[in-house]
């Protein structure tokens, strides 16, 4: 069971969002009027928004270095802090030329390798972040994952070492564009994207053989060289497969939104592993081929419940031009499932080489039948409704008797006619039996764990209090109000098959066949509706029990 913050959860991203907002427009202000501002101080006050703000600050100087540039005038000058704080004009064997980029962590400065005689791009931890050991320990890896790697279509680390107490690496120097500057034009060509993106997949499959998983690939992240060479760079979030260690917090979700894979994003229990690139790649791929990413939003989180629960727009209905086959490619790497994309990155590559060569390619469009079967399976909040399974089964036999009961007194009456007083005692007792049950199970549900278990209290409510409403509104004849019973249960079974287990649709369709019968047989009804419900529940219970070893281990469920 997670602690009462996690319930408040929606309520304290909201209070994020707000203080978050708050700072940037106090920060704008300063810039305006010209007041001071100390960005040190706020990161220090604030440290649950420290990455969002410096990644802010980042892009707003990169901003105005740009306006600068074009307009021939210096840079406005804000507020100083030890944020923009560089160090000195020399670090070690490399003398520092200016300042090219900054990110969260880290800040890249043109440098000139003394010794060599050769201009670098030289890349250290920002000094205020270098007293964080786990970030230091970040950026290490990253320093150490990017050294390992040798291949045309990365940037190349030179050297990786320390002095004046910043860690450091030197790379490459790549003089040319990102992706991302690359597509504020519009689309590119759909061959000249299909090219990139192979070249880039054969970078990621030489990656993944070496056991890194990069973990942010995203446009920005991609740099065109002087012969129009794509070159990965920024190895931040970088993940060593065989290693024990790792730099995320429990829960923290780490990418770039737009980019990030729904297991990233937390919308299932697979590991981050090669296919979370491979669904990076296919994102990169959308964007070049329609000008804008898989998914969008008016901020980071409405981008984030997107990527976990929504389907990207086919980039044909966005650019008329892309081919039906890379098309068919790029939603394979999107596929929302880790198993129904490529299975590694040189498949990809592979079917991209087939698509450029004019031969069939291997991805194809997912059959009625097979979308059908995912839809079933999909299973999502597993860890919610963990708890509830032994309350289930108590409810399968409570409901299961008491409708038992209903039907057995209506077959020993000669007149086939139950009193309301008597099926109204017989209901209370199958309510006060089920209330029991919470009582004693009230530390397996309450509080309710999320929101999503919050929903299925306020659908088992509704159902409650339905069935309660159709016996005051409905003249009492129970060859009416049994139909109508299940027609409640099969609507609210609909609605968990959508928001919960996929296979709640069979379970929700069987209770609308049920109430057609009911109608043909009135006299079986209570035996079918105690039965029907007490199977499904059984199936839930069951659904439950066997995830609960699975989602407590961390691994996999079928989805």
């Amino acid at each position: 069971m997670t602690d009462s913050s996690t319930d408040n959860s929606d309520e304290l991203l909201r209070d994020r969002d707000r203080r978050l907002e708050a700072v940037i427009v106090a920060f704008l202000d300063a810039c305006e009027t010209g007041k001071p501002f100390d960005r040190e101080a706020i990161l220090r006050e604030n440290p649950d928004l420290a990455d969002a703000l410096e990644a802010f600050f980042a892009e707003h100087d990169r901003m105005q270095q740009v306006a600068a540039g074009i307009s021939g005038l210096p840079p406005r000058q804000h507020a100083s802090t030890t944020a923009d704080a560089r160090p000195s004009g020399v670090l070690g064997d490399y003398e520092l030329l200016e300042q090219i980029g900054a990110g969260g962590m880290g800040v890249v400065y043109r440098a000139r390798q003394k010794t060599l005689n050769r201009i670098v791009a030289l890349k250290t931890i920002r000094p205020e972040r270098s007293r964080d050991a786990r970030l230091v320990e970040r950026f290490r890896a990253e320093a150490e994952a990017a050294a390992r790697l040798q291949h045309p279509n990365i940037v190349q680390v030179f050297d990786v070492g320390e002095a004046d107490g910043l860690l450091f690496y030197s790379m490459q120097l790549i003089e040319g564009t990102t992706f991302a500057e690359l597509v504020r034009d519009g689309p590119l060509p759909p061959r000249r994207a299909a090219q990139y993106v192979c070249a880039l997949a054969e970078a990621v499959a030489y990656a993944h053989r070496q056991g890194i998983v990069h973990r942010d690939l995203k446009p920005s992240n991609i740099l065109l060289d002087e012969h129009d060479r794509p070159r990965i760079s920024d190895f931040g979030l970088a993940k060593v497969l065989e290693a024990d260690r790792d730099w995320t917090r429990t829960g923290q979700i780490l990418g770039t939104p737009a980019y990030m894979s729904p297991e990233q994003a937390g919308a299932t229990k697979h590991p981050v592993g090669p296919a979370t690139d491979i669904y990076a790649l296919g994102a990169i791929l959308y964007e070049l081929l329609t000008g804008h990413p898989p998914f969008e939003g008016a901020n980071s989180m409405e981008v984030l419940w997107r990527v976990r629960e929504c389907e990207p727009v086919r980039p044909r209905r966005v650019n008329r031009s892309v081919p039906r086959d890379l098309e068919l490619i790029c939603l394979k790497c999107l596929a929302r499932d880790p198993r129904d994309r490529y299975r590694n990155a040189e498949a990809l590559v592979d079917d991209l080489n087939r698509y450029l060569e004019g031969d069939p390619v291997s991805a194809s469009s997912m059959s009625l039948l097979g979308r059908v079967v995912r839809t079933l399976q999909r299973s999502q909040y597993d860890a919610e409704f963990l708890t509830w399974s032994h309350m289930l089964r108590h409810f399968m036999w409570i409901i299961g008797v008491t409708h038992a009961i209903v039907f057995w007194l209506l077959h020993t009456r000669a007149d086939r006619v139950l009193p309301a007083g008597w099926f109204l005692g017989i209901r209370l007792f199958e309510f006060a039996g089920m209330a029991v049950v919470l009582l004693f199970y009230r530390k397996a549900w309450y509080p309710p764990q999320g929101g999503a278990a919050r929903q299925l209290w306020a659908l088992w409510l509704a159902y409650v209090v339905g069935s309660v409403t159709l016996q005051v509104i409905t003249p009492y004849d129970l060859r009416l109000l049994y139909p109508q019973y299940a027609v409640l249960s099969g609507m609210g079974f609909v609605m968990m098959g959508a928001g919960y287990w996929g296979f709640c649709y069979v379970i929700g369709g069987a209770f609308l066949t049920l109430a057609v019968l009911m109608r043909l047989e009135p006299a079986w009804a209570p035996l079918e509706f105690g039965a029907a419900w007490g199977a499904s529940l059984w199936v839930l219970a069951r659904h439950l029990a066997r995830l609960g070893p699975i989602v407590r281990s961390g691994g996999t469920s079928s989805r």
